[in-house]
């Protein structure tokens, strides 16, 4: 596949593409992934409605490098299919697709996908905010943290402790009360990332919890705030 890659890649003009773009629909799953590689790499837009398509192929390598390519195109076009995949069942695909995301910098499609009826969907679009750490999601994720949803609420509270702003602390100190335990458990991870002096002393109370799960994670929350410079003593 290295050298069928190479052979693409050699390839420049409207020939060369109409070339990769076929191997889009060629029989061997590899070939397909190699072609959106090759596409993604020459960076022509022209590529961009195919590669589209092969984000529902059904191989998931291909699924994974159609995402890829398009974030290294970068045009607008693909946001909202790129979307859509962060609810593959496959991580590598989804982890893809929120990177593409990042690339292109069109956060509204995922801040939107936070309204979705479908709770898996909010879930996803949560995580990857997350990873691409706009400070722009910040309030469309606050607004998470009441969803019905523990799943989705808990993937917000991860989300908003990697965006890192102070101001999630307190949404996040309440939500050390929530009666679900992903829930929880989450916020103490984020509170680790955010959490300043205020935090400490609801954190060490944690240290008592019977839940072992809670009691740990607290733990790893107070010794990364400190490493952070926060007085946890």
């Amino acid at each position: 596949m290295a050298l069928f890659k190479f052979d693409l890649l050699k390839l420049r003009g409207r020939k060369g593409v109409d070339k990769m773009l076929k191997a889009l629909e060629d029989e061997d799953q590899e070939k397909r992934a190699t072609a959106a590689e090759a596409l993604g790499e020459l960076g022509d837009a022209r590529a961009v409605e195919p590669l589209i398509g092969s984000l529902k192929d059904e191989w998931l390598t291909v699924r994974a490098s159609a995402a890829k390519a398009l974030g290294m195109i970068g045009d607008p076009r693909a946001a909202e299919a790129l979307v859509s995949e962060i609810n593959d069942a496959e991580e590598l695909v989804r982890r893809e697709a929120a990177a593409a995301l990042k690339r292109i910098g069109n956060t509204e499609p995922l801040i939107a996908a936070l309204k979705s009826g479908d709770e898996k969907v909010r879930k996803e679009a949560a995580l990857a905010l997350g990873e691409i750490g706009d400070p722009r999601a910040m309030d469309p994720l606050l607004s998470c943290l009441k969803d019905s949803s523990g799943s989705v609420c808990a993937a917000a509270a991860e989300a908003l402790g990697k965006i890192g702003k102070r101001r999630a602390q307190m949404p996040l100190l309440e939500l050390l009360g929530d009666e679900r335990s992903l829930v929880r458990l989450a916020a103490v991870e984020a509170l680790g990332h955010v959490g300043d002096s205020e935090a400490t002393e609801s954190l060490q109370a944690l240290l008592k919890s019977e839940d072992t799960h809670l009691r740990d994670e607290a733990f790893r929350a107070l010794e990364q705030m400190r490493k952070r410079g926060v007085r946890v003593d």
